[in-house]
């Protein structure tokens, strides 16, 4: 499977985090995301699951634009795992 960002922007109110992003992972190897504390790279990530929403280019996933999946398809090729959870809201499954 690959996954390929073309132009990637995104931005919190008035700053840019993510500037003309591209990139192109794929599996069966070893993909790093490095940079500076604040550089973008947890949003980088929620992009590419859909979490977020670029204001400008593409996430790519097998080829397909991530936004022509349903949930269902995605959930099948992505997942995440945050960095920070807030274990205040968290459901366990006894609670269900």
């Amino acid at each position: 499977m690959t996954v390929e960002l073309k132009e990637i922007n995104f931005r919190y109110r008035e700053r840019l985090i993510l500037k003309s992003v591209n990139a192109e992972f794929i599996s069966n190897g070893l993909n790093f995301i490095l940079g500076e504390n604040g550089s973008g790279k947890s949003t980088l990530l929620k992009c590419i699951c859909g979490l977020l929403t670029p204001e400008h280019g593409q996430v790519l996933i097998k080829g397909m634009d991530i936004r022509g999946y349903s949930l269902k398809e995605k959930s099948r090729l992505i997942s995440y795992t945050p960095q920070y959870i807030n274990f205040e809201k968290a459901i366990i499954a006894f609670d269900l």
